[in-house]
């Protein structure tokens, strides 16, 4: 995994960091483009103005960048921790805190339903309390491995799927109806995103509990997605969107259409992953964090950021993000 990062420099002695992870599966950007793209960025956008709007500043970059989410997304983040440790709060409290911490899930890939449970039983015992389970490739194999993993762990934990666009309609019926009692709280995008005109077949009930993923890009997605009723869930990704503006408007059109939030990611820096923490916690429709992606890094440039108490994701009291540069 590569993740980039990016220093902005006040003239009153404040740095704002950000950062991004061009995952070209999910973002369809790759670390070259995101890097050509820099190059061709042009600075006077940026050096001499007011961080005092920065709306503003981000308005001004977007149209250069709107094709280039990664890059949009490492400057925007730079930009709002500035702004806030200028103000001298933390990012959350300068956005208006609404929601209270939640636990963040973690993800298991696909494997054996022994390797499965082993992973489950780790992350339990590390504290963690929501298991994201990727699936997808087979329904009947799913629903067996499910199966099995509840009851190796109980119902104490919660149990998330993510289906990655891997079914057909007819499979996903099929894996809903296998887990009718295995309490699966939600199922992220199980259609394909250039079909998920199928997910009209599917019962309203149904729809609550899915989330688009791969479907929800930028603010043009989620008005199309609101107004067809195909999901019920938003996962937000900063990398996907190109940062905490674009984000906000995606949770702004979740707000006034009663739709849930989900706030995921990509194997980033717990830089990126406390940005679109603490937007969560400033959005009333955030129901559910997946923000894991930090956990399994083998480095990373930045410490702090957030505290972890049995599996719940808590902002620190400092100014901006909270994150140390090492």
């Amino acid at each position: 995994m590569e993740n980039l990062f990016c220093l902005l420099n006040l003239d009153n002695g404040i740095t704002g960091y950000g950062n991004c992870n061009p995952e070209n599966e999910v973002v369809g950007v790759s670390t070259r483009d995101t890097l050509e793209a820099q190059n061709n960025l042009d600075l006077n956008l940026l050096i001499g103005q007011s961080i005092e709007d920065p709306g503003a500043l981000i308005n001004s970059l977007y149209p250069y960048l709107k094709k280039v989410p990664t890059l949009m997304a490492a400057l925007d983040i730079a930009i709002w921790d500035a702004w806030s440790k200028n103000l001298g709060k933390p990012l959350v409290e300068a956005f208006g805190k609404k929601i209270e911490p939640l636990p963040t899930s973690v993800t298991i890939g696909i494997m054996d339903s022994a390797q499965t449970i082993r992973e489950a039983k780790e992350f339990i015992g590390q504290g963690f309390t929501h298991l994201k389970i990727k699936i997808g490739l087979n329904p009947d194999q799913d629903i067996q491995r499910l199966r099995l993993l509840r009851e190796a762990v109980g119902f104490g934990p919660v149990i998330r799927t993510d289906i990655n666009q891997g079914y057909q309609p007819d499979d996903f019926k099929k894996l809903v109806a296998g887990c009718e009692n295995l309490a699966i709280e939600l199922y992220e995008q199980p259609i394909r995103a250039d079909r998920f005109e199928q997910m009209d077949s599917l019962s309203p009930e149904l729809k609550k509990v899915v989330a688009a993923d791969e479907s929800l890009h930028d603010e043009i997605n989620a008005v199309e997605l609101a107004k067809s009723g195909r999901c019920g869930i938003f996962n937000i990704k900063l990398m996907k969107c190109g940062g905490l503006y674009q984000a906000n408007k995606i949770a702004k059109v979740a707000e006034d259409n009663g739709i849930d939030l989900m706030w995921g990611c990509n194997d980033e820096s717990r830089l990126s992953i406390a940005a679109a923490m603490h937007l969560a916690y400033a959005c009333k429709q955030t129901r559910y964090l997946d923000l894991d992606g930090s956990f399994d890094l083998a480095k990373d440039l930045v410490s702090g950021g957030f505290k972890l108490k049995a599996g719940k994701m808590i902002p620190l009291d400092k100014p901006g993000l909270g994150v140390d540069w090492l």
